[in-house]
């Protein structure tokens, strides 16, 4: 009995040192393109590469009270295409759907229009956007 105790007395010590293996690391969460997701990594397929959405795009709120999630949309220079960054989702391309001072782009349910600021809908539905910014 006391040796048991002993050896979980030891156990408990070496978990605060990191001496065993896998024990005092955090563990990384990457995705099939190696970003690291548990970091705020996303894979671009607009830019190919890993990016922190927070740091290169456009942050979008929810329209839904209560709601604090963010969506992020990244345009191409040329602005032929979009990428939007959705809560626990992969990025979605959107082709650009129109000529003109307004783009807007779509695929599927998602649509962006671009005005005063970015409008993010799905199925017809505002669900984020950043009224005023350019």
């Amino acid at each position: 009995m006391r040796r048991a105790t002993g050896m979980v007395a030891l156990i408990t010590v070496l978990q605060g040192c990191s001496l065993l293996p896998g024990w005092g690391e955090s563990a990384q969460i990457t995705d099939r393109h190696g970003c690291v997701r548990s970091e705020g990594y996303r894979w671009s397929q607009l830019m190919g590469q890993c990016l922190i959405p927070a740091e290169q795009a456009v942050k979008l709120g929810s329209l839904n009270h209560g709601d604090s999630r963010s969506a992020w949309v990244l345009v191409a220079r040329d602005r032929s295409e979009a990428e939007i960054y959705l809560p626990e989702r992969d990025s979605i391309m959107l082709p650009r759907q129109n000529q003109g001072d307004k783009p807007s782009w779509g695929s599927g349910d998602w649509s962006l229009l671009h005005g005063s600021g970015y409008v993010l809908s799905e199925d017809g539905y505002a669900r984020f956007h950043n009224y005023g910014a350019r």
